[in-house]
């Protein structure tokens, strides 16, 4: 998947370990953050009935769902005086955003 044109537009490719992306948070000046995993989101995808979805599916072993490997993050800490939500897409233990 790395090498597919698809799958980067679709920020499959372009994936981090969500510790990869709360260390450039913390980078950015965010303390204390928390993460959220929203797996459902990636569940809910298999009725879209999208191409780039369903070519992924046909790579998967069989009973693995993609929602095993990806999974849309929330991600939350104060920087500076504020609490600024970030948002981010991931793949098991990775996200892409």
């Amino acid at each position: 998947m790395a090498e597919s044109v698809e799958a980067l537009i679709g920020c499959v490719a372009g994936a981090v370990l969500i510790s990869e992306t709360e260390r450039m948070a913390r980078e950015a000046g965010f303390a204390d953050i928390v993460t959220k995993a929203k797996s459902a989101y990636i569940d809910g995808m298999l009725d879209w009935q999208d191409p780039l979805y369903q070519k992924i599916m046909g790579h998967l072993p069989a009973g693995v769902k993609p929602s095993d490997y990806a999974t849309s993050l929330d991600m939350t800490g104060p920087k500076g005086r504020e609490s600024l939500p970030v948002s981010r897409s991931s793949r098991s233990g990775c996200c892409c955003g």
